[in-house]
């Protein structure tokens, strides 16, 4: 039997029709599983929790028994709104404390572990609400802990906590509003001879249309839904932080952000120069948990599902390769560029 001898010219194009026809076909099969997920609508698309043991106040990490107290930590951490930090990871954390019944039944405390810059005005006050509830609905002291930034909408959920510490390199404050910044490209078209129309219908439909000139006081109902905003904003920091009034924040403090001993002198926080440890055993105390008795932490968060955080992987891989660590927030803020934000950038 003779075989027939293939040229390598040939040989060359098989093996590259294979990995050419390979590649094709991963690009259709991920072209399917995204349309098929998405068409799913988010609903099916809900985050996970997980559970952790983490230090105590004593710097015990132990598994204790199913009678001994718990306090569970909440984590507040990075840009709010974004898919780590947005009000249906809360509901889904609390939602997992309501349900597990060994849980719900041995819970004595809340513990806010801070450090965010804040971000959409419509998330962080949600998030506020539902700790506020929480803690209403099961009768428990809540702390919070600030490790970093406080500031914003970080800020608008810490005043759900009874009392708030912070370390002294901590930097808390910016009770304000912001939305924006908006830009204007008609005078750069008019200059390369570019021209634009937008088809509407309804008065002020195209309102800060960027590729118009902006007609004066156009903007007029977003700069109202902005001060309702920040009434909303100023109302929950003078309720639940006594010294800070509506006439300070307004009139003298503003947006400004300050030391964590600052912060402690003028109100936004009750004890500055404290750390991890001292705060959890302050909030044990409060619980009424014994100086000898056994208790728990638990650390309690929810997680996007895994094609969400593959999507949220590969969306952001570029920003981190530029920007490192920051890349993250970054994607986040620009997300939310077009909405009313609790947000501090410097």
């Amino acid at each position: 039997m003779q075989f027939k001898r293939e040229s390598i010219f040939i040989s060359a194009i098989r093996s590259f029709t294979k990995v050419l026809c390979g590649f094709i076909g991963l690009i259709i099969g991920a072209f399917i599983l995204f349309f098929i997920t998405g068409s799913m609508g988010p609903r099916y698309i809900m985050p996970k929790t997980a559970v952790h043991v983490v230090p105590n106040g004593n710097g015990i990490t132990q598994i204790t028994s199913d009678n001994s107290p718990l306090i569970v930590r909440i984590n507040i951490e990075g840009v709010i709104g974004g898919n780590r930090l947005d009000f249906k990871t809360m509901e889904k954390t609390l939602s997992h404390l309501r349900t597990d019944y060994l849980m719900s039944k041995r819970l004595a405390a809340i513990f806010l572990y801070i450090n965010s810059p804040g971000g959409l005005a419509t998330d962080s006050a949600e998030i506020y609400t539902m700790l506020k509830n929480f803690k209403e609905e099961y009768k428990i002291p809540m702390y919070a802990y600030v490790n970093g930034l406080c500031a914003s909408g970080g800020m608008y959920i810490a005043c759900a906590a009874d009392k708030i510490y912070a370390n002294d390199s901590s930097i808390i404050g910016s009770v304000g509003v912001r939305f924006g910044p908006i830009f204007n490209f008609y005078g750069a078209m008019q200059k390369i001879g570019i021209e634009s129309t937008t088809l509407t219908q309804g008065k002020d439909k195209d309102t800060l249309n960027p590729f118009r000139p902006w007609k004066q006081g156009e903007a007029e109902d977003i700069i109202a839904i902005g001060k309702d905003t920040y009434d909303q904003f100023i109302s929950v920091v003078s309720q639940n932080r006594p010294k800070l009034t509506k006439e300070l924040l307004i009139n003298e403090y503003g947006a400004q952000v300050f030391s964590a001993k600052t912060s402690e002198k003028y109100g936004y926080i009750d004890h500055s120069n404290s750390d991890y440890m001292s705060t959890l055993s302050a909030l044990a105390l409060e619980a009424k948990i014994k100086k000898d008795q056994p208790y728990q932490v638990l650390e309690v968060k929810s997680v996007p599902s895994l094609f969400t955080d593959f999507v949220e992987q590969k969306s952001s891989s570029l920003l981190r390769l530029i920007f490192g660590k920051g890349g993250d927030d970054i994607q986040a803020k620009l997300n939310m560029s077009d909405q009313l934000l609790y947000l501090y950038e410097q």
